[in-house]
């Protein structure tokens, strides 16, 4: 994915907390029309981390790239 720059038009690849925040605002915004549902807990550090479960979805890494894919 990428945006646009912020002065001398182009694009850029978006960094990687622009990246979650993104996924995670459009998981909450489809979650009543696809099922969506998450639970937060903890890593064994207390770190706190968040899980989704997406029904009928299954992600992808080929090619260096990892893609999320809905099954039919």
């Amino acid at each position: 994915m990428q945006v646009s720059r912020r002065r001398g038009g182009g694009k850029r690849d978006v960094e990687l907390d622009e990246s979650t925040a993104l996924a995670l605002a459009a998981l909450g915004a489809v979650n009543r029309w696809t099922g969506v549902k998450w639970k937060n807990a903890q890593d064994m550090n207390g770190n706190p981390i968040a899980i989704a479960y997406i029904p009928r979805a299954r992600f992808d890494d080929s090619q260096g790239k990892t893609t999320l894919d809905i099954i039919q």
